[in-house]
């Protein structure tokens, strides 16, 4: 469930940010370059200028389900890129993807779902809210010293048919 609701928010964001520059491309089922992963970024496909990963890290909440009708997620998308520029207007576009025009976390949006096994339609997902959402910042860098930006947010959602 997980990983289908990840790789169907990695498609969604990629949508809302196909009109915007750098542009951020998603392809798991190929060869080519990807910029987009899920969970983790796998070295040996990823354009060594500029990727991000988005991941869960951490589980549901551990308050009982009649208090939190609601999964609630924790997530973060980090970017690496060769340049500090680079790599923070990229995050920056993600940033904007889970963002109303107003810079207000998204709320009740639903996104198409996808299976993460075979990338086949399967009904929706409804983003009841995404809180403490933080603005992009270097948090860090790689071993081969690549500025590494980062935000987290938290995520309720439900699956819809």
């Amino acid at each position: 469930m997980l990983d289908d609701f990840l790789h169907s928010l990695c498609r969604w964001m990629v949508a809302q940010a196909a009109a915007l520059i750098p542009t951020v491309g998603i392809n798991y089922a190929t060869g080519t370059l990807d910029q987009l992963f899920r969970w983790e970024a796998n070295e040996s496909s990823a354009d060594p200028a500029l990727y991000s990963v988005v991941t869960i890290y951490s589980g549901r909440s551990a308050q009982p389900d009649y208090l939190r009708p609601t999964p609630r997620l924790n997530l973060q998308v980090a970017t690496v890129g060769q340049s500090n520029k680079a790599a923070v207007a990229r995050a920056e576009i993600l940033f904007n993807a889970l963002t109303a025009a107003d810079g207000t976390p998204m709320r009740m949006q639903t996104i198409p779902g996808y299976l993460a096994a075979d990338n086949t339609a399967s009904g929706h997902w409804l983003i009841v809210n995404a809180d403490r959402i933080q603005r992009p910042g270097l948090a860090g860098r790689d071993d081969r010293n690549r500025p590494r930006f980062a935000f987290n947010f938290e995520v309720e959602i439900q699956q819809t048919s």
